[in-house]
C-alpha cells in the first residue's frame, strides 16, 4: 500500500511541475524578429516608421496620404517582387546545375535590372511622401535622420569626422 501512495505523490509532483513550466512558456518573453514591435530587430521602440509620425505630429490627412502613397507603391512593386522571388529560384537552380559563368552573370544583370526598378519606385515613394510633410516637418525629419545615421555609423564601428575610435 505504500508504494502506491508514493507513485501517486510522484504523479502529483510531476504534473505540477509540468503545469508550473508550461505556464512560465506562457508567459515568458515575447516573439521576436522584424515587426515583434519592442525589442524586434534590435529596434529599442518599435518600427521606425511609427516613431517619425508620431514626433511630426502627422495629421490625420497626412497619415491617410501616406497609407494610401505606401499601398500604391505595394500594389506597383508587386509584380516585380514575384518576378524576383522567380530569379532568385532560376539562380539557385544555375548554381546547383553548374551553369557556366557567362549564363550566371547574364542571370545577376537581369535580376539587377529588376532590383532597379524596385528601388526607383521606393525613391519615388520617398520623393511623394516628403512632399505630404509641412516645411518644419521636413526639417524635423532631416534632423532625425540625420541622429539615426550617426548612431547607426558608430555603430557599426565607423566614427563621425574628428575623433578617435576610442573616445
Amino acid at each position: 500500500m505504500n508504494t502506491i501512495w508514493k507513485k501517486r505523490n510522484w504523479l502529483i509532483t510531476g504534473g505540477a511541475l509540468l503545469l508550473a513550466s508550461t505556464l512560465a512558456f506562457a508567459y515568458g518573453p515575447g516573439k521576436r524578429g522584424f515587426g515583434a514591435g519592442p525589442g524586434g530587430m534590435g529596434m529599442e521602440r518599435g518600427f521606425p516608421g511609427l516613431r517619425f509620425a508620431k514626433s511630426l505630429n502627422l495629421t490625420d490627412a497626412q497619415k491617410a496620404q501616406m497609407r494610401e502613397i505606401r499601398t500604391d507603391m505595394k500594389t506597383v512593386n508587386q509584380p516585380y517582387l514575384e518576378q524576383l522571388k522567380t530569379m532568385r529560384d532560376a539562380e539557385r537552380e544555375a548554381v546547383k546545375s553548374g551553369k557556366s559563368e557567362a549564363e550566371l552573370q547574364s542571370l545577376a544583370r537581369d535580376m539587377a535590372a529588376v532590383m532597379a526598378n524596385v528601388h526607383g519606385n521606393r525613391l519615388i515613394e520617398q520623393a511623394r511622401m516628403w512632399k505630404v510633410l509641412t516645411p518644419e516637418q521636413q526639417q524635423k525629419a532631416g534632423e532625425m535622420r540625420a541622429r539615426m545615421q550617426e548612431r547607426k555609423s558608430r555603430r557599426g564601428g565607423e566614427q563621425p569626422p574628428g575623433q578617435s575610435p576610442r573616445q
